[in-house]
């Protein structure tokens, strides 16, 4: 015989459990809705690339979606247009691509010419949110950056932000991807630091209370909440500026 208080528990624990599917569809419902703007997004973004003739400098960018401007609201305002209002008298070819991981920036800089003064590499944001093992990992970004050292005299490795920023993902995704943009962080560390003199990495990570992109992401962020809006992008250059002030370039 079920006693009342005993049929009182299981009502809570059927609407607890009524509540947690319910919160569960609506965030995953909610994530699936920004990624597919994300993927539209891509679709849509044009690179920042330009050849000169008689060019001061030729660069060279390879990486996923942040190296092709996805959120920027021009080429002009994307990392690589930023970088271009530095060396306006540089050749800037761009073979970024959505979605790309350490291992796709291996056949990117494979299928590159090796004449270039300056090789970005905007990569790792990918291998974090796709789950990529960090042995694997660490020994894609070793090889990127030894055929990066290859195709040009100076590397600068653009890695992601804190990832666990992301509001579109349910908490318990983010405490996981913060986790892993840290142990992911590291190993690019190590790797750059065992390429040598010639590598440098612009260090993005700021843990969430001091992290604009957390503080105020409506401004950070592009409409898909997941790429860097404009403002966003232009956080990162002050970094990348100071590793290219080292390289005196």
């Amino acid at each position: 015989m079920i006693l009342a208080g005993e049929i009182h528990i299981m009502n809570i624990i059927l609407a607890l459990t009524i509540l947690l599917t319910v919160y569960v569809i609506n965030r995953f419902l909610h994530s699936k809705y920004y990624i597919e703007q994300g993927y539209k997004m891509a679709e849509k973004t044009i690179a920042f690339s330009r050849d000169l003739l008689e060019p001061e400098l030729k660069i060279l960018v390879v990486g996923d979606s942040t190296g092709l401007g996805v959120g920027a609201s021009s080429p002009d305002t994307s990392v690589t247009g930023m970088v271009a209002k530095r060396f306006p008298k540089a050749t800037i070819h761009n073979r970024s691509i959505n979605g790309a991981k350490a291992e796709n920036v291996i056949r990117q800089l494979k299928r590159a010419d090796d004449s270039y003064d300056l090789v970005m590499i905007h990569v790792s944001g990918n291998d974090v949110v796709k789950m990529t093992a960090f042995k694997e990992y660490e020994e894609n970004i070793q090889t990127v950056l030894a055929l990066a050292k290859t195709k040009g005299k100076y590397i600068v490795l653009i890695p992601t932000g804190n990832l666990g920023t992301i509001r579109i993902f349910p908490l318990p995704v983010r405490w996981l991807l913060e986790y892993r943009t840290k142990k992911i962080r590291v190993v690019s560390m190590k790797a750059v630091a065992l390429a040598g003199e010639r590598v440098r990495y612009v260090d993005f990570f700021v843990e969430k209370n001091k992290d604009p992109f957390y503080l105020d992401p409506e401004q950070h962020f592009a409409m898909d909440h997941f790429h860097p809006s404009d403002t966003g992008y232009a956080q990162w250059i002050p970094g990348i500026n100071q590793a290219l002030d080292y390289f005196k370039l």
